[in-house]
Order: structure tokens, then sequence, then C-alpha cells
């Protein structure tokens, strides 16, 4: 009917705006890698789930070097202790939860 084709028309205007901005705003190569999954919101869905994969890894390095940190033999300990705090800041901007008592321990274990 012509009710629904103006439906589909509708959609497609917005389909086609949609994947316009993905290709105006992402890089060449993620869009290339992903453009044949079909619609806008397959092919947002797809990068959405690989760049969360990538962010969990991410994370999950940058706790574990959080928690192999340790303070240089002869270096300051106040500057050392300084190192510590601010890689967990950086660790709790970036929404990685870091318990009191895992920090308490890990400030016992990274003092000489």
């Amino acid at each position: 009917t012509q009710a629904e084709q103006a439906a589909i028309d509708a959609w497609q205007e917005k389909e086609d705006l949609a994947r316009y901005l993905l290709t105006q705003k992402l890089p060449d190569i993620t869009f290339t890698k992903h453009r044949r999954k079909g619609t806008a919101a397959a092919i947002w869905a797809a990068i959405v789930q690989e760049f969360s994969q990538k962010s969990m890894i991410l994370c999950a390095r940058y706790w574990t070097e959080f928690l192999n940190m340790r303070a240089m033999p002869g270096a300051n300990l106040h500057s050392e202790l300084d190192r510590l705090r601010v890689k967990y800041e950086e660790l709790l901007n970036m929404d990685i939860a870091v318990a009191a008592a895992e920090y308490a321990s890990l400030v016992i274990n990274f003092l000489p």
C-alpha cells in the first residue's frame, strides 16, 4: 500500500543518513571492516562489541600493571607513592573499581 511504501521510504532515508554519518565520523578502516553487516544499527552494534572487548582487555592490562607496581630501589619514597597514587586515580577515571582493602594492601607491599 501507499502508507507502507511511505514508511519504507522514510525508514530508508533515515538509514541512509545514519550510514552517511557513520562514514563521516568513523575512521575508514573501522567502517570498511563492518560495512557488510547490513543496516546502520547492525554496523553500530558490531563496532560497539569490538571496542567493548578491546576496552575490557585494556582495563585488565591496566589492573594487572597496577597490582604489579613496586617502589624502585633507591628512589625517593614520596615520588614513588605519588606515582602509585597517579596510577590509582587513572584506574578510577576509567571506572575500574579498586577496593580500599586492595589499595591498602598494595601500598603496604609497595613499600621497601
